[in-house]
């Protein structure tokens, strides 16, 4: 992938990748399973800040849905503006 494309750029491409069938479900989940656990890693810790539990989801699933990709990018995006 470009290096200087966009965290949700990356995880569109492999989910239309996956969709038209270039990739295979397991290369697909390997390839996405980095941007999955910072999914993660935000939903725990914006369900902890909140008092709430954090809400699970598949791998499967988190490739399927595009907003959740979008939301990682964004967090992550708000993260390096608190930094500089």
């Amino acid at each position: 992938m470009p290096e200087g494309s966009t965290i949700l750029e990356q995880t569109q491409e492999i989910r239309q990748r996956y969709q038209s069938g270039d990739i295979t479900p397991a290369e697909a989940k390997a390839l996405i399973k980095p941007y999955y656990d910072e999914y993660v890693k935000i939903a725990k810790e914006k369900a902890r800040a909140a008092g709430m539990k954090a809400p699970t989801m598949s791998l499967q699933k988190f490739l399927s849905r595009r907003s959740d990709l979008r939301y990682v990018a964004q967090q992550q995006v708000s993260q390096k503006r608190e930094q500089e």
